[in-house]
């Protein structure tokens, strides 16, 4: 398994929102590093989070459950946290999980893109 890549920028013609781009393995020895990278985001004046997790092979269940925190922390800011193209692997743990009751979870960056601007497919 690969170790934890992150890249940050804003969305795609979607200035309220910000993408955190993940590649790699997100193990419990890179929690402290994710959580800085998500507090710090969550802390700028955004409307919407997107954790583009379409190239993460691996998420520890700290990891989920800093998603989940998180998710919960910005709803009660009127925000909001979508976490974009799980792989087979992982979308199973989520269902499992019943994540999807919680997270907003999307198959593309552009779908989110598309629902955050306010123009779903």
């Amino acid at each position: 398994m690969r170790e934890l890549d992150c890249v940050i920028q804003n969305l795609k013609d979607c200035e309220s929102a910000t993408v955190i781009r993940l590649e790699g393995g997100l193990f419990v020895s890179d929690f402290e590093e994710f959580k800085s990278i998500i507090e710090e985001q969550c802390g700028r004046r955004i409307k919407d989070l997107v954790v583009n997790i379409e190239k993460l092979d691996f998420i520890s269940s700290s990891g989920i459950g800093l998603l989940v925190e998180k998710t919960e922390m910005l709803k009660r800011e009127g925000k909001r946290l979508w976490v974009v193209g799980p792989n087979p692997d992982i979308e199973k743990i989520f269902d499992q999980l019943s994540l999807d009751r919680i997270v907003r979870i999307v198959p593309s960056e552009q779908q989110a893109t598309d629902e955050i601007k306010g123009t779903p497919k």
